[in-house]
């Protein structure tokens, strides 16, 4: 495809806690006042449950798309292409008529870790984990698709297809069933060294090729929506649709990080420390992951299950003050200075531990300790993980890496950056970006149509850099010893 008349594309995230839209130009950048951003909540539950309706869900995107469209045809700006990133691991099951009959789970449902016994008897782990690049682990869609069959069996029986969000979304409006390798790589189904879907998972979660989309690459969009979205959209006739995207994949596009010099440290609900590269795909060091981008981009990294969300409970079960107000009294509190330690598994663990059982720890609490230092010991945890993660990921790239963060969850908080940077002892630069994955959708599509040459080509929109104290840094060091002890401490207590 050849796009290079000045295209605009129209960029879609179905997130975790809301669905945004958004038209971005030619050169990557934003259009301003065009798009919306639509809040929703997952159903939780007491046993570690996360999910929601997926036709809910799809309701949600096409009043998404429905606002962006409407305000681009007041402006008379013609749409080209429609690019989707929705959140990682994901599933839910489809009928022989097309409509979903489980709710969709999301990542962070904890519930399928009843199934890791089961898949651990029928599939050498390491081997496994070598060829998808994903640890057993309850975010997986072998322990998802085997869980629901358990505790759903009537709705499981009626599924003749498994999704994802993004490829629902994709079905019901052009009527193809298609996932693209960003999304398989990161659903523990696919073969990520061959690209195919992997037959050892399959035979493992009990699932029949056909009951999976067709894969594809990132750039094969399509035309041709179904007539009930044709005459909705009009504008949108002649657009090119293409397949949805890891979020995770796009955020690091959209903050400037598509190659390995550069480290994406991103907190939105969840968080995660990833770096990209454009050649053949790496075996991860044991503790983290490895997907793909597109064929020709892997990404490895660590997830981190609580980051935006642990933030966001801390500030109402405490009844903190508003954001401003805690990031002027963060940074005149001394590091590690309350006595406090912190497992911050409000949601289980993933990396580099892999633990869907693991739970939030708070221990060393007196009468003299203060709601602002139990969020601070908090985020100071986050930031403990994120080391770890650095450390089993740094050794694979440029040693003079740069790391930026990224993510509305921790943009908000120069003071948490601060954190992160003292912790980790290494400068971390702030992207300027405030919706990394939207805008790395919309790039990836650019780049499809021929508007760019290369994403990496792409303005990365830096900002302003953080220094590392290293005093502060020291402070952390022993702190995070002790951090870790509880961690081995709990984990023998389990």
């Amino acid at each position: 495809m050849n796009f290079n008349n000045n295209p605009y594309v129209l960029s879609i995230d179905a997130g975790t806690s809301s669905v945004r839209s958004m038209l971005f130009d030619a050169s990557g950048r934003e259009v301003e006042g065009i798009g919306t951003r639509i809040p929703y909540a997952l159903t939780r539950t007491a046993d570690g449950g996360e999910f929601i309706d997926l036709d809910e869900f799809f309701q949600i995107v096409l009043q998404a798309i429905d606002q962006a469209v409407e305000e681009a045809r007041k402006k008379s700006i013609a749409i080209t292409a429609v690019a989707c990133c929705t959140f990682w691991h994901n599933a839910a099951g489809v009928d022989a008529q097309g409509n979903a009959c489980t709710p969709l789970l999301s990542w962070s449902d904890v519930r399928p870790g009843a199934m890791l016994p089961r898949l651990r008897q029928r599939l050498d782990e390491k081997a496994y984990t070598r060829r998808t690049g994903c640890p057993l682990h309850a975010s997986y869609l072998p322990a998802k698709i085997l869980w629901l069959r358990q505790e759903a069996p009537e709705a499981a029986k009626r599924a003749r297809y498994w999704m994802s969000a993004g490829e629902y979304f994709y079905y019901k409006i052009l009527g193809k069933k298609v996932c693209s390798y960003s999304m398989a790589s990161a659903s523990g189904l696919l073969d990520s060294i061959r690209c195919v879907w992997d037959e050892e998972a399959l035979a493992a979660a009990a699932i029949e090729p056909e009951q999976l989309s067709a894969l594809c690459d990132a750039a094969d969009g399509q035309r041709g929506m179904a007539p009930e979205f044709a005459r909705r959209w009009p504008m949108l006739r002649d657009a090119v649709w293409f397949p949805a995207l890891g979020d995770g994949a796009c955020s690091n596009i959209g903050g400037g990080c598509a190659s390995p010099e550069r480290f994406a440290l991103m907190v939105g609900t969840s968080g995660a420390l990833r770096a990209a590269w454009r050649g053949a795909y790496r075996e991860s060091p044991n503790g983290l992951w490895c997907y793909r981008i597109d064929k020709t981009r892997p990404i490895q990294g660590g997830a981190l299950s609580n980051g935006g969300n642990l933030f966001k409970w801390l500030k109402g079960a405490l009844n903190l003050p508003p954001i401003v107000e805690l990031n002027e009294r963060l940074p005149a509190l001394p590091p590690d200075g309350h006595g406090l330690m912190f497992l911050p598994f409000l949601s289980g663990q993933r990396s580099p531990r892999w633990n869907p059982d693991s739970r939030g720890t708070l221990h060393g609490l007196r009468l003299s300790t203060q709601p602002i230092q139990i969020l601070q010991a908090g985020l100071e945890a986050v930031a403990y993980r994120f080391k770890l993660i650095h450390d089993l990921l740094a050794p694979n790239f440029p040693p003079e890496h740069t790391i930026i963060a990224t993510g509305g969850g921790l943009l908000k908080s120069p003071a948490w950056i601060q954190i992160i940077a003292d912790v980790l002892g290494r400068p971390v630069s702030v992207s300027h970006v405030a919706e990394a994955s939207s805008r790395g959708a919309a790039l990836m599509a650019l780049e499809s149509l021929g508007a760019l040459r290369d994403v990496a080509e792409a303005d990365p929109m830096l900002g302003e850099t953080y220094w590392p104290n290293m005093k502060a840094h020291e402070i952390y060091q022993a702190a995070l010893r002790r951090h870790l002890d509880l961690e081995k401490k709990m984990m023998n207590d389990e």
